[in-house]
């Protein structure tokens, strides 16, 4: 309770001062806390992709392996080849064989040109002679290659070169193909060249070290210096692991072949290149903490001194109002900061402001109010008038057995009082389709037999709003460039439906249509009904400020095949807001 009272009595300059310097001990120590998480996640992060790398670079590695198996297989069942071995294997005769030989070589010749790895190539026929395409001998291994060749039964064999000469060599018995007698033609040798291998397909930065290793004995590494033995002891396994050898951490990752037995790759990295990176981080925030943590307290004095200021300030203001001051505004001006203090001030003084022009203001806008009842009053048109007077002309036709007349005179009045006694935009589907049959009664009229008008409208959707006077100029447009253009009769209908959460209204005609100039121009709106004045454009820019962009009006015509106009309205079951 002491400690609640002793806060709550200190000054709000002393308070943030404290609540500063608590938050900045704090971010600290989580700072830390988190750098040493998220160091650990780094450094196993670097683990993993030091392992996706060697995983990339032994795929690389193990599928030109592969190729070479296959050229292994190949030459091994070449019909020429095949050819030469049963040759020499069943003649003794010096020049013959001396020119089978030769050919043989050449043969041998133009599969060794196939990659530059390939450092030699060399074949050991079944009376014992060697053949190669480069002179160092298959001796030198002091391995019996025949005898490991027939063990393996034609498949390919993988052997490690001498310990210094990162040579991989492919063996492979030649075995007769004709009639699958299966007999022993030879030995088929590859020796590649590991070092110009892994350079033509690898791209190794100079702080890795990268070692192949065949059974144990090391067949190519890119820092021969580095004695490669300490670390090739994972055989069989695949991942990595931090190992200390010599008093110095290596991040060794390894992996096993899966394509070609006894081969391991090696990917090992120095550890002092990782924690040498976190740990000039670590010191670097260690720094930076102490920096931030100097500067923020007279900082932070600084800005509990800019909020209090204000807030004194403030109340000054507030004590010139309890006197009753309130026109005099000149001392009331605000801070120039945009704060949540500054705002205080602003709408301080703003209360104010609005205190002393209410009066004032709602006196203006009395009189304006009045004026502009005044000037409505002048210019509104009293319908009355013409409305009896139509009625008037209505029944003496009627009384002259004028049906036509009355027929004509009724439908404009009706329209009439339809378009001038109703002020909202929107109206519902129902009587804009009775403003329509108005105004289609007056065109038959004058028309006689030669509009033919038809009207499908679904029942469903008359509650639903639509702009006014949106279909009478549709129409009034289809009869101006249909039926006045053409002779013979018009045909044109008006099918209104509900698709899906849309209304879908199309208005076409057989008239003669339109060419695609004319049909730009009246889609920007370019041309005007010359009765009604309403565009097409008028009337698409209405439906989307209403409705939104997506509605509107699609307007379609061919010159010859007629018009159709689209009306794409919202479905909103007789509600609306506009």
């Amino acid at each position: 309770m002491r400690i609640k009272t002793f806060l709550g009595n200190l000054k709000i300059r002393e308070k943030f001062f404290g609540i500063t310097g608590l938050i900045v001990l704090v971010v600290c120590i989580a700072s830390l806390a988190a750098f040493h998480v998220f160091a650990g996640i780094y450094e196993h992060r670097i683990y993993t992709e030091a392992a996706e790398v060697l995983n990339l670079s032994s795929s690389a590695i193990d599928s030109e392996l592969s190729e070479i198996e296959k050229w292994s297989f190949q030459m091994s069942t070449d019909a020429r080849i095949q050819d030469y071995l049963a040759f020499i294997r069943g003649n003794d005769t010096i020049y013959e064989l001396f020119r089978v030989r030769e050919n043989l070589f050449n043969r041998m010749l133009y599969f060794m040109e196939q990659e530059k790895y390939i450092s030699s190539l060399q074949i050991m026929d079944s009376q014992g002679t060697v053949l190669t395409t480069v002179t160092f001998g298959i001796q030198d291994q002091g391995l019996d290659l025949e005898r490991i060749a027939k063990e393996a039964g034609g498949s390919n064999v993988w052997l490690a070169g001498r310990e210094d000469s990162q040579k991989l060599i492919s063996i492979r018995q030649i075995r007769g193909m004709e009639n699958l007698n299966l007999s022993h033609y030879g030995v088929l040798v590859f020796w590649i060249d590991m070092e110009t291998l892994v350079d033509q397909f690898l791209d190794l930065s100079a702080d890795k070290l990268f070692v192949i290793a065949q059974n144990d004995q090391i067949v190519f590494s890119n820092n021969p210096e580095l004695d490669e033995t300490e670390f090739i002891n994972s055989q069989g396994k695949n991942g990595f692991e931090i190992r200390e050898i010599h008093g110095k951490k290596y991040l060794i990752s390894y992996l096993t072949s899966e394509h070609h037995d006894g081969l391991s790759y090696y990917n090992i990295l120095p550890y002092e290149v990782i924690s040498r990176q976190t740990g000039q981080l670590r010191t670097q925030m260690i720094l930076f903490f102490i920096v931030l943590f100097l500067l923020v307290l007279p900082i932070s004095r600084m800005a509990a001194h800019s909020i209090t200021k204000p807030l004194v300030s403030l109340t000054e203001k507030i004590k010139q109002v309890q006197r009753g001051n309130f026109e005099n505004t000149d001392t009331l001006q605000s801070t120039p900061n945009m704060d949540e203090i500054g705002q205080l001030h602003r709408n301080f003084r703003i209360m104010l402001e609005k205190i002393n022009e209410l009066f004032k203001e709602n006196y203006q806008k009395q009189l304006i109010i009045q004026e502009t009842e005044y000037k409505a009053l002048q210019a509104q048109i009293n319908p009355h008038f013409l409305y009896n007077t139509l009625d008037t002309i209505n029944w003496m036709a009627k009384i002259n057995k004028q049906h036509q007349i009355a027929e004509t005179v009724e439908a404009l009045g009706n329209m009439l009082r339809s378009v001038i006694s109703k002020k909202e935009p929107l109206i519902p589907i129902l009587e804009e389709l009775n403003i329509l049959n108005d105004y289609v009664t007056i065109q038959k009229n004058r028309f006689d037999d030669r509009l033919d008008f038809r009207l499908n409208v679904d029942q469903e959707i008359n509650l639903c709003f639509i702009p006014k006077l949106t279909l009478q100029p549709v129409v009034e447009n289809a009869i101006q460039h249909g039926l006045e253009a053409v002779r013979g009769v018009c045909r044109i209908e008006v099918v209104a439906e509900r698709v899906g959460e849309h209304i879908e209204i199309v208005v076409s005609d057989n008239g003669p249509g339109m060419d695609a100039q004319k049909l730009e121009d009246l889609r920007m709106g370019k041309v005007v009904s010359k009765k009604t004045g309403i565009g097409l454009k008028n009337i698409d820019d209405r439906i989307k400020l209403m409705f939104g962009e997506k509605y509107g009006i699609r307007i379609s015509s061919e010159p010859g095949k007629g018009t159709s106009v689209t009306i794409l309205l919202k479905f909103h079951g007789g509600e609306v807001h506009v």
